[in-house]
């Protein structure tokens, strides 16, 4: 059945998110009713990592805002293809400034395979050829409702919810071992590196990006992976998108990618050899490669300000990321130290490996599923495969 996401929507099921006005900086507490924002949707999940909260009462007082189980919550300017799925496992939620809720019709559709839907390509090449804005794309609850729909019957939607929705639940456990080992590796270099500050130019390799022309790079895959800023970041490692075919600065494999323009600071790691742009610079120990990148995350606050200026950074230049000053781990500890810092890491990179075949299976599924080329049987054996 074809259709839109606003006829297979409960009344009033597509609502934005509450304003500014309602919403206030002063409202925020350290615990208590979460908040959802568009940097918290991340691969159709709600990150809890850096989730805001309010108060009960401050969450009472918009409860036309509370989300339940079963809503998609969608960015609603910049990337606007970034949605999550409510699950039923998840703390009390609301729907943040910045968003769009979108509450469906039970009877008529599967949330969980409506969500899957509005992943594929397809559904983010109309949004963005319907978002209005010159300059950022934005999207509106009318917007949201003309998005095509194409549903099987509602069994069938349950089934195939129910398979990527266990391959999910495979990601988002491999997510939490990266988040508590990056955690980990973090707590570890904090204790162990107390021998005296030194340049960054003196513990590290430092390279500075240097970008491609735009006729050099491309989306299809041909050439090496190429990295302009922190757009690809992921918790640990960067997800290839744009390729290069000229590669004018390369970062090794096992360099630990550092932003070097706003947000200043940021860390990835590179997991092959890559082309950097000049948003990145690519920092590398040949002996500890695994230590430079968690004192990197460790004391990225050290970007914060320069030389006690004030002035926050919106970039920095190469002199002054080599003379920018870490505390180093002292020479007797700093193989022990290596060591442990790479079993942990390593544990983290699998993790993550695991999830982007997962992602990838779980995105080549649904299209297949779609157009019967496949049956559930297929995808649950495919599931299986991978799992």
């Amino acid at each position: 059945m074809k259709t839109t996401l606003g006829e297979i929507a409960v009344k009033n099921g597509i609502q934005t998110g509450p304003f500014g006005s309602q919403l206030h900086a002063s409202d925020y507490v350290a615990d208590g009713v979460g908040v959802v924002m568009p940097q918290d949707l991340r691969g159709n999940v709600v990150s809890l990592d850096e989730i805001a909260f309010v108060s009960s009462a401050t969450a009472d007082s918009l409860r036309r805002h509370r989300l339940c189980v079963g809503d998609i919550v969608y960015s609603r300017r910049g990337d606007i293809t970034r949605r999550a799925l409510i699950r039923g496992d998840g703390p009390e939620l609301l729907c943040g400034t910045g968003c769009l809720r979108v509450r469906i019709d039970m009877n008529v559709a599967d949330p969980a395979f409506v969500s899957y839907f509005l992943g594929l390509p397809k559904t983010h090449e109309w949004l963005y050829q319907h978002a209005v804005g010159a300059t950022m794309p934005n999207l509106n609850t009318s917007i949201l409702s003309e998005v095509p729909v194409a549903l099987p019957e509602l069994e069938t939607q349950r089934a195939i919810g129910e398979v990527l929705g266990a391959m999910d639940d495979k990601i988002a456990a491999n997510r939490q071992v990266v988040g508590t080992s990056v955690t980990l590796a973090t707590q570890i270099i904090a204790r162990e590196a107390v021998g005296s500050d030194r340049p960054l130019s003196e513990i590290a390799d430092v390279q500075m990006g240097s970008s491609p022309r735009g006729a050099e790079l491309n989306e299809d895959g041909d050439g090496m992976e190429f990295f302009q800023g922190v757009r690809d970041f992921g918790e640990l490692s960067p997800t290839p998108r744009v390729f290069a075919t000229v590669t004018p600065r390369r970062a090794k494999a096992d360099a630990t990618l550092l932003a070097v323009r706003a947000p200043v600071g940021e860390v990835n790691w590179a997991r092959n050899e890559t082309c950097i742009g000049r948003g990145l610079a690519a920092v590398r120990s040949e002996d500890a490669p695994t230590t430079i990148h968690y004192l990197l995350r460790r004391f990225a606050c050290r970007w914060d300000e320069h030389e006690g200026s004030g002035t926050v950074f919106s970039s920095v230049t190469g002199p002054q990321v080599k003379a920018m000053q870490f505390p180093t781990v002292p020479e007797a500890s700093a193989g022990e130290v290596e060591q442990l810092l790479a079993s942990i890491h390593q544990r983290a990179l699998s993790a993550e490996a695991e999830s982007e075949v997962i992602s990838r299976t779980r995105d080549e599924l649904l299209p297949l599923l779609m157009n019967g080329r496949i049956t559930v049987k297929d995808a649950e054996r495919a599931a299986e495969d991978v799992l």
